[in-house]
């Protein structure tokens, strides 16, 4: 097994990384902010959401849309941006 296999199955290595990366949401559901189109605009909905392997695959995936500030970030799946495209994920 690779060593990036292992940190993608370590528990609390997983663990760990969600209980950061969440801190940093773009667009949090539970704000009053939340606009309620942005239900529909979920990156894990969106055809440039890369999904994450092991522990962190249910929740997080990479933005790889070129137009989005958001590219080359980790995106927790219920988040989103301005650049939303559909697509099947």
């Amino acid at each position: 097994m690779s060593f990036f296999t292992r940190l993608a199955e370590d528990d609390t290595h997983t663990d760990r990384c969600h209980e950061r990366w969440i801190k940093r949401l773009n667009r949090d559901m539970h704000s009053p902010d939340y606009k309620e189109e942005w239900s529909a605009q979920q990156c894990c909905k969106c055809r440039f959401y890369l999904r994450l392997a092991g522990k962190l695959s249910p929740d997080w995936g990479v933005c790889s849309n070129p137009d989005s500030a958001c590219d080359r970030t980790v995106m927790f799946e219920h988040d989103g941006c301005g650049q939303f495209e559909e697509g099947e994920n």
